[in-house]
């Protein structure tokens, strides 16, 4: 009798500790994927009379993202599964009708994050920055 009056709080103590593990486990998962599901969201500012395509590179693969055209501004949006867990990227802007292309320099972004891409008249001004 005694050993049941023992056993039975601490078997309540162990249920209510895994209940509470789990929840807190579901939750940070569930943040994780919202935050995984949204990407990086790019804002393109092109101050150059050229339209302009816009990649962006995540190691050695190469993604387009869009077409900007010239003294034009559009949001474009890097696929979540790019950035899942934080990856460096760099920006690639190329003129139509022209071999030249400007990069930026690398940045580590996470998702949820939002940049903005200044394409400038002279190519070697752009830059990229953080919001």
């Amino acid at each position: 009798m005694n050993a049941k009056k023992l056993l039975m709080p601490m078997f309540a103590l162990a249920l209510g500790t895994a209940v509470a593990a789990q929840a807190q486990d579901t939750g940070v998962r569930a943040a994780a994927q919202d935050s995984a599901g949204q990407g990086v969201t790019i804002n393109v500012v092109n101050n150059n009379w050229l339209a302009m395509r816009v990649y962006v590179d995540v190691g050695s693969v190469r993604y387009r993202l869009g077409t900007v055209n010239g003294l034009g501004r559009q949001t474009l949006k890097v696929p979540a599964s790019a950035v899942s867990n934080g990856n460096d990227i760099r920006l690639v802007a190329v003129p139509f009708a022209q071999r030249s292309a400007t990069y930026t320099r690398v940045m580590l972004v996470y998702p949820g994050d939002e940049l903005e891409y200044r394409i400038e008249s002279r190519l070697a001004l752009s830059n990229l920055f953080r919001l």
